[in-house]
Protein backbone atom coordinates (compact mmCIF):
# COMPACT_ATOMS: atom_id res chain seq x y z
CA UNK A 1 0.00 0.00 0.00
CA UNK A 2 3.14 2.88 0.95
CA UNK A 3 4.49 1.66 -2.43
CA UNK A 4 0.89 2.52 -4.40
CA UNK A 5 0.40 5.29 -2.71
CA UNK A 6 3.55 6.75 -2.86
CA UNK A 7 4.08 6.17 -6.95
CA UNK A 8 0.34 8.05 -7.12
CA UNK A 9 1.56 11.30 -5.28
CA UNK A 10 5.17 11.17 -6.54
CA UNK A 11 4.64 12.34 -9.88
CA UNK A 12 2.50 15.17 -8.96
CA UNK A 13 4.57 16.52 -6.42
CA UNK A 14 7.84 16.66 -8.74
CA UNK A 15 5.66 18.17 -11.52
CA UNK A 16 4.32 20.92 -9.10
CA UNK A 17 8.58 21.67 -7.62
CA UNK A 18 9.91 21.50 -11.01
CA UNK A 19 7.36 23.97 -12.25
CA UNK A 20 7.59 25.94 -9.13
CA UNK A 21 11.10 26.18 -9.16
CA UNK A 22 11.35 27.14 -13.13
CA UNK A 23 8.54 29.83 -11.88
CA UNK A 24 11.12 31.42 -9.11
CA UNK A 25 14.48 31.21 -11.25
CA UNK A 26 15.46 28.55 -9.06
CA UNK A 27 17.17 25.32 -10.20
CA UNK A 28 14.54 22.07 -10.12
CA UNK A 29 17.66 19.68 -8.68
CA UNK A 30 18.38 21.90 -5.58
CA UNK A 31 14.39 21.77 -4.68
CA UNK A 32 14.16 17.72 -4.97
CA UNK A 33 17.26 18.22 -3.04
CA UNK A 34 15.90 20.67 -0.28
CA UNK A 35 12.79 18.24 -0.35
CA UNK A 36 14.43 14.41 0.06
CA UNK A 37 16.84 16.29 2.93
CA UNK A 38 14.25 17.42 4.81
CA UNK A 39 12.24 14.66 4.98
CA UNK A 40 15.48 12.57 6.19
CA UNK A 41 15.87 15.00 9.12
CA UNK A 42 12.21 14.68 9.51
CA UNK A 43 12.15 10.84 9.52
CA UNK A 44 15.21 11.04 11.72
CA UNK A 45 13.57 13.40 14.14
CA UNK A 46 10.16 11.68 14.07
CA UNK A 47 11.27 8.32 15.22
CA UNK A 48 14.07 9.83 18.06
CA UNK A 49 10.41 12.16 19.47
CA UNK A 50 8.58 8.33 19.67
CA UNK A 51 11.43 6.15 20.72
CA UNK A 52 12.43 8.71 23.54
CA UNK A 53 8.60 9.04 24.36
CA UNK A 54 7.93 5.30 24.66
CA UNK A 55 11.35 4.57 26.65
CA UNK A 56 10.14 7.40 29.33
CA UNK A 57 7.18 6.65 29.54
CA UNK A 58 7.40 3.34 30.48
CA UNK A 59 5.67 2.05 27.28
CA UNK A 60 2.61 3.92 26.79
CA UNK A 61 1.33 3.66 23.65
CA UNK A 62 -1.32 6.03 23.86
CA UNK A 63 1.01 8.51 25.33
CA UNK A 64 3.40 7.55 22.50
CA UNK A 65 0.94 8.06 20.13
CA UNK A 66 -0.81 11.38 21.40
CA UNK A 67 2.96 13.14 21.62
CA UNK A 68 3.39 12.14 17.97
CA UNK A 69 0.35 13.89 16.83
CA UNK A 70 0.82 16.86 18.28
CA UNK A 71 2.91 18.06 15.57
CA UNK A 72 0.97 17.29 12.77
CA UNK A 73 -1.72 18.89 14.21
CA UNK A 74 0.85 22.39 14.87
CA UNK A 75 1.53 21.79 11.19
CA UNK A 76 -2.22 22.02 10.33
CA UNK A 77 -3.16 24.69 12.42
CA UNK A 78 0.09 26.85 10.95
CA UNK A 79 -1.13 26.01 7.52
CA UNK A 80 -4.82 26.66 7.88
CA UNK A 81 -3.88 30.39 9.57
Amino acid sequence: MDRLSKGIREAPTKACMNELARASGDAPDAAYGLRQSLATAGMLLGSTVASLTFALTKQNYVLTFSVAAVFPALALIWMVQ
